[in-house]
């Protein structure tokens, strides 16, 4: 659901035991992300697949939904789960494009046959930039070849939910829609038919700003939200991190600063008036 869906017809599917499982597996794996190493999130990821492949074969198998969708008889379709090309064919939907929330990385190096030149492009869990030195490319090869097996396994796991080859169908996709933007982020290979399409928004109507909102942006001629998305929790990030932010932050007096926080008793304002 999201804006401009009140003429879609939605699907809900009830909830089972393995959806609960899957998100609780997800919300232990993006909790590591700051702090853990890449055999901790390794680790959790299989429980992570194993999770979400069980609560999948339900919903592949859910009474009517297949044929229900087959009704429709749909022109194209994306996903951003490679389960859903899986379905797309069994629906019989042949136009498909796969949607990714971030940038190029390993699982779409895959599909589309990229090279991921880990040399001079750093892996989406690395913490190295794109000048490194040969040590920091050596670690940067090993986390890419991790991420890259990582997702592999997530495929073999998915793979005897379908008969045929859940590889080839999210290689097959027509389109790679990706959240980045080319000139922020790290020069590397590319294809066609990957398009970055960071910072497009559906667009809405505007609605007045309640009382307390309104104050806030009127405090100063600049505002800037800073979020780090929906599963990465800032509360969970290493105080040297935030430490780095607040000093940043502090730095621009003429800028109003919305931090998306989940826990404001960590007080990570205090003392800062533009956050």
């Amino acid at each position: 659901r999201g804006a401009r869906t009140k003429k879609a017809r939605v699907i809900e599917l009830p909830e089972n035991e393995f959806t609960v499982r899957w998100d609780a597996a997800k919300t232990r794996a993006m909790d590591l992300y700051w702090n853990a190493s890449m055999l901790a999130v390794f680790s959790e990821g299989s429980e992570l697949f194993d999770s979400i492949t069980l609560a999948m074969n339900v919903t592949v198998h859910h009474p009517g939904l297949i044929e229900q969708l087959r009704a429709e008889k749909f022109d194209a379709a994306y996903s951003e789960d490679p389960t859903g090309f899986g379905i797309f064919h069994l629906a019989g939907i042949e136009k498909t494009a796969l949607a990714v929330s971030f940038a190029n990385f390993e699982f779409t190096y895959d599909v589309t046959q990229l090279p991921s030149n880990p040399s001079y492009v750093p892996s989406i869990f690395s913490s190295f930039g794109d000048r490194m030195t040969f040590l920091q490319r050596v670690l940067n090869l090993i986390a890419s070849c991790m991420i890259g097996l990582l997702m592999s396994s997530r495929i073999n796991w998915l793979q005897p939910i379908f008969e045929e080859d859940l590889w080839a169908m999210n290689a097959n996709n027509s389109l790679v829609l990706l959240n980045s933007e080319p000139l922020l982020d790290y020069p590397r290979p590319t294809v066609h038919r990957c398009i970055e399409i960071g910072g497009i928004v559906m667009a809405t109507e505007n609605e007045p700003l309640t009382e307390y909102w309104a104050d806030v942006l009127s405090l100063r001629n600049r505002t800037v939200i800073l979020s780090f998305g929906t599963y990465i929790k800032a509360s969970t990030m290493p105080e040297q991190y935030k430490e780095t932010i607040r000093n940043t932050l502090s730095k621009f007096e003429d800028v109003t600063f919305i931090w998306k926080y989940e826990n404001p008793e960590h007080n990570v304002s205090q003392g800062i008036s533009n956050i």
